[in-house]
Formats: structure tokens, sequence, C-alpha cells
């Protein structure tokens, strides 16, 4: 596969991935989030292996 075609499936697949995501759900998220931070709250993101890295940037 040459790089053209690799770059156009994977911009296809990102764009579908986006299109896929609960928008209410990352608002109801957020606003969790946000009251836990208000109220002083503690928020653990845990994960393994790359996610793990991925959560502690997230934090």
């Amino acid at each position: 596969m040459d790089f053209d075609k690799f770059y156009l499936k994977y911009c296809e697949k990102l764009i579908s991935s986006i299109k896929s995501v609960d928008i209410n759900a990352v608002d109801l998220f957020a606003r969790m989030v946000m009251d836990a931070y208000l109220k002083e709250k503690r928020i653990f993101f845990i994960g393994n292996g790359g996610s793990a890295y991925t959560a502690t940037h997230f934090a």
C-alpha cells in the first residue's frame, strides 16, 4: 500500500471514529469532572500500557 492510499484510509477511519462519538456522553463526562473539581473531590484515571500513558496526560 502506498502512502497516499494509507493516508486516505487513515483519514476515513479517523472521520468515522469522530462522527461516532456520543457528544451527550462527552458533555455529561465533562460536567461530572467539573462538578468533582469544584467540590474538591478526587478522580482517578487508570489505564494499562498505552492507555496508562494516556491517563497520566489526561489528568
